[in-house]
């Protein structure tokens, strides 16, 4: 199911909070990597509108480094989705899937918007940069290694 794509499972960290986490970050079930923001705060119909980035370990680290903006990540970004929440954090209707190109202007952050300092950067890239196990297996006569995602 499409909608569980977009769901942190594991690894959640708030990389910005001020009334509700702002900007976070986590895996899903399928362990892929998800930056997730609150894009705007509707107060007068008390509907939270959230992003939420699949995005590569590449440029997950490359963000939390402040080598891209997240502008840049949002471009980057291997599938986007949008969800309108009430402010109990409920689902008010399925999550939207969008590219890139589709998402108003003013929807989008700054280019000039990076990864703001917080508490658990270091060992959110300690654990992104980890070795990954590489395991060998026998194929006929030749040996093969496989890395382990």
């Amino acid at each position: 199911m499409f909608k569980l794509r977009y769901h942190i499972v594991s690894n959640y960290t708030v990389l910005h909070f001020d009334e509700w986490d702002i900007l976070f970050a986590g895996k899903n079930t399928y362990n892929e990597w998800i930056v997730g923001s609150l894009a705007y705060d509707d107060e007068e119909n008390n509907v939270l509108h959230h992003y939420y980035l699949i995005v590569s370990e590449k440029s997950l680290i490359s963000f939390l480094k402040r080598n891209i903006s997240y502008r840049t990540l949002f471009e980057e970004a291997i599938t986007i989705f949008k969800t309108l929440r009430d402010i109990n954090e409920n689902l008010i209707e399925e999550p939207l899937e969008l590219v890139f190109e589709e998402i108003n202007e003013d929807s989008l952050p700054s280019e000039r918007g990076f990864c703001p300092e917080f508490e658990e950067q270091q060992e959110l890239l300690k654990l992104l940069q980890k070795p990954k196990p590489i395991l060998s297996r026998v194929l006929g006569r030749r040996k093969e290694k496989i890395l382990v995602k």
